[in-house]
């Protein structure tokens, strides 16, 4: 439920690195209604955010449509435009890759990065082609798009191939969403509001594991993977999100944002209030600001990179570095010291090493 943000320059950011892999939780005695909880992060967080996203997409096909109807400078720019925003919209649904969501890989289909460019270059010359393959994994979605909107020279979007490849990817995305909202509104809103345990499979752990992975993907997919920390310092910048569009600084900080608002349920009950009905603590102060306090730190973080990701990595890594030393300390306690006191167990597999 807190919105405002902490003074960052005053506050000492001095978590220690514990393991993540400690003790099994213990269940803590409480008086709090998860199921209030769950109906808000339901209605106010989850919905929302895939209902902005297919808002975002709907917008991002008519663009496109405008596009073959004239393939102008300015049409290119609108269309540009519809597809940073989609993407930017995305980033709200990345943390709940849970139910419906798991089912049917919506991550994977929507947001596998880096695109595999010379597999799209294939593509785009092929009438015959089936995107949901495993060999196309890493050349659909919007990482492909990026790859197309903005790599290929213009001219090639008035060829039939490379439209139909737009096309393509826009009905796979769409066609995803929709089923995974559609479950949702069907019978799983109504499972998630009443499953109210703390056991595997139930609500409280699918979610806390759900926002858990996803934090994880950003730290080592989105900073730690192009800043060399899985190469033995080589960089690969690369590999960072949106490599062509360069907005990859953007979504990091949306998607910190999310899982921000995911944690906090926005402006209604989340697992901030959970937390505090349990008075779980971190050292001197609740655990609930120490975390958000660890959203804040790690957005400003993000914030003070000068320019594109990719030229940061390579001219300034030191600021690069420092995100990556203020997500790591935010992996501590949402993955440890968190699911320890709302007696939830990890149980998503990962080779960090935390």
């Amino acid at each position: 439920m807190r919105q405002g943000l902490f003074i960052v320059g005053l506050v000492v950011w001095g978590y220690s690195l514990q393991s993540c892999k400690g003790d099994d939780p213990k269940p803590q005695e409480e008086d709090f209604d998860r199921s209030a909880m769950f109906q808000n992060l339901a209605s106010n967080v989850i919905l929302p955010a895939y209902n902005s996203f297919a808002e975002k997409l709907t917008s991002f096909q008519l663009a496109f449509d405008a596009y073959k109807g004239e393939a102008s400078a300015s049409n290119l720019e609108v269309l540009r435009s519809a597809f940073d925003q989609a993407y930017l919209s995305w980033q709200q649904c990345a943390p709940y890759e849970f139910g419906p969501a798991a089912n049917v890989g919506l991550r994977l289909t929507i947001n596998t990065f880096p695109a595999d460019t010379d597999r799209v270059h294939t593509l785009v010359g092929m009438e015959d082609y089936d995107l949901a393959l495993s060999t196309n994994s890493a050349a659909k979605g919007l990482p492909a798009l990026d790859f197309v909107l903005y790599q290929l020279n213009p001219d090639r979007l008035g060829d039939a191939l490379v439209q139909e490849f737009i096309q393509r990817n826009l009905t796979l995305m769409s066609l995803a969403l929709t089923s995974v909202e559609a479950d949702w509104k069907d019978a799983y809103q109504d499972e998630f509001q009443t499953n109210l345990g703390s056991d595997v499979g139930s609500s409280l752990g699918s979610f806390v594991n759900a926002i858990n992975q996803d934090f994880e993907v950003l730290k080592n997919a989105n900073v730690g993977i192009p800043l060399g920390k899985k190469t033995l310092g080589v960089i690969q910048p690369e590999k960072v999100e949106a490599l062509f569009s360069a907005q990859s600084i953007p979504l990091l900080i949306q998607h910190l944002e999310s899982l921000k608002a995911a944690f906090n349920g926005n402006t209604g009950l989340g697992l901030d209030d959970h937390l505090d009905a349990l008075d779980a603590t971190y050292g001197t102060q609740s655990l609930s600001d120490a975390i958000q306090m660890g959203f804040d730190v790690a957005i400003a973080s993000a914030e003070a990179i000068d320019g594109k990701l990719f030229d940061a990595i390579e001219q300034t890594p030191s600021q690069v570095e420092d995100l990556h030393t203020k997500l790591q300390s935010l992996v501590v306690l949402l993955k440890t010291d968190m699911p320890s006191q709302l007696g939830v167990q990890i149980t998503y597999q990962d080779n960090d090493g935390d």
